[in-house]
């Protein structure tokens, strides 16, 4: 798929509520995906995912480079 379409259907569809599979972590990261920027991805809002009843709120923007995720889930 072009990259121009990619952009489009991006700006279309908004910003949306991720939670990122880490590689050889077992916790997880989630928040809003802001986009891709140089090989990180991009999240507001980041919460730190120890176990489905744990959860640590984080400050600011976080970036994850994407050779550590295993997995996008869109929630």
């Amino acid at each position: 798929m072009p990259n121009w379409l990619l952009r489009l259907i991006w700006r279309v569809r908004g910003k949306r509520r991720v939670r990122l599979h880490l590689l050889d972590v077992e916790h997880s990261i989630g928040g809003v995906l802001l986009g891709v920027v140089g090989g990180h991805y991009l999240l507001a809002k980041p919460k730190l995912i120890e176990a489905e009843d744990r959860t640590i709120p984080l400050d600011g923007l976080v970036e994850v480079p994407r050779e550590r995720v295993l997995l996008v889930q869109v929630l």
